[in-house]
C-alpha cells in the first residue's frame, strides 16, 4: 500500500496543480476495519468552501455539514455513516467514513457552497480530488473534470457527482452538473 506512512496514518494526496512548495499534506487515520470505507475530499485555495455529501436511499438520507453524525459510523441502526471533518476555508480535507450495507445505495458528490449562486470561482477550477479508501487496503482517486459547465442561464455547475455505490459495486460518474444532487432521487 504505497500511501501508508505508518501503521496509523495514510498519506492523502492534496489538490493537483498546486506548487509543490505550497502543497498541503493530508493524513488520514488508517484505522479502517476491513468493511469500512473513507472518502476524502481535498482542493485548492479557491473556492473556499466545498462540501462533501453522501445521499442514501435509507435514513439518514443525507449526510453533510448540517447532519454530520447520524448515529456514527459504528451504529448499525443509524446507517453506519458520518462526516468526520467539515472545512470552510479552502483546501480541505473533508472526510466521510462509512460501512456500506449490501442492499443500500449511496451517492457521493461535492457542492461548491462558496459558489451556490453560480458565481465566483467555478467548481471545475478548484483542483478538487477525491480519494476513496477501503479498509481492505484498496483505494481509488478521482480528479474533478476541468470543463467549465454552464447552464442555459449562464450559471456554473456547482455539483460534482463523483460516484455511486450499489450493492458494493462502484459506479464511476465523475461529472460536474448544474442539477441540485441533494434533491435527485437515487
Amino acid at each position: 500500500f504505497s500511501n501508508k506512512v505508518s501503521d496509523k496514518l495514510v498519506l492523502v494526496g492534496g489538490a493537483s496543480g498546486v506548487d509543490p512548495a505550497e502543497r498541503q499534506v493530508n493524513l488520514s487515520p488508517s484505522d479502517l476495519l476491513d468493511t469500512e470505507w473513507r472518502v476524502v475530499l481535498s482542493w485548492g485555495e479557491e473556492p473556499r468552501d466545498l462540501d462533501l455529501y453522501c445521499k442514501t436511499n435509507f435514513k439518514p438520507e443525507l449526510v453533510y455539514y448540517g447532519a454530520k453524525n447520524r448515529g456514527g459510523r459504528n451504529n448499525p441502526v443509524m446507517g453506519l455513516i458520518e462526516l468526520d471533518v467539515d472545512v470552510r476555508n479552502g483546501k480541505g480535507p473533508e472526510t466521510i467514513t462509512f460501512t456500506p450495507k449490501a442492499d443500500k445505495k449511496y451517492r457521493f458528490f461535492v457542492h461548491n457552497y462558496s459558489g451556490s449562486d453560480g458565481s465566483g470561482v467555478p467548481l471545475s477550477s478548484s483542483s478538487a480530488k477525491i480519494v476513496v479508501f477501503k479498509g481492505d487496503g484498496d483505494s481509488r482517486t478521482y480528479s474533478i473534470p476541468t470543463d467549465i459547465i454552464v447552464d442555459d442561464a449562464g450559471q456554473h455547475g456547482t455539483y460534482w457527482h463523483v460516484f455511486d455505490l450499489y450493492a458494493g459495486n462502484v459506479v464511476n460518474i465523475n461529472e460536474v452538473v448544474t442539477e441540485d444532487l441533494r434533491q435527485k432521487q437515487l
